[in-house]
């Protein structure tokens, strides 16, 4: 599913990660642990192709799910509406989209719009959204950022 082999990344002469080599296979979830600074949003930043690196990722689906430290969602619509559009479903006809948004308790925000949500509650409703897709291979960068005590359990 997931094939690093001598992947570099550097800022100028600073090297910032090298992972000499890494897979993961379908079925399986792996968590990178490390402080700040540590190179785990670089890591996802370069099997993503967003950012230049020397080695080799391979990524053996296209069937990607995303979440970043930060979203930017637009301000016009409720949340409802975004979900609702971005997901081609409506709540209230999908089961498996209503227990999610019961998961992460998110009902008493989907009439508000993103930039009033705070940033526990933006972080759930990006969960709610890449988690309905269900990808064969998920990034979760900096999932927990944001999120009360009890929603990182």
């Amino acid at each position: 599913m997931l094939n690093i082999k001598n992947l570099s990344v550097s800022y100028g002469r600073k090297v910032a990660l090298t992972v000499p080599k890494l897979s993961i296979n379908k079925g399986e979830i792996i968590g990178v642990m490390g402080k700040s600074g540590s190179g785990k949003s670089t890591l996802v930043n370069s099997c993503l192709g967003l950012i230049p690196f020397k080695g080799q990722v391979r990524i053996d689906t296209d069937d990607v799910g995303i979440l970043m430290q930060e979203q930017h969602y637009v301000d016009t619509m409720t949340n409802q509406k975004m979900i609702e559009g971005m997901l081609n479903t409506r709540i209230k006809r999908d089961k498996k989209l209503t227990e999610l948004i019961d998961f992460f308790d998110f009902s008493d925000q989907l009439s508000l719009h993103f930039k009033n949500l705070s940033g526990g509650q933006k972080q759930r409703m990006s969960l709610i959204m890449v988690l309905y897709q269900e990808p064969e291979l998920l990034f979760l960068d900096e999932m927990t950022t944001g999120l009360d005590f009890e929603s990182r359990g």
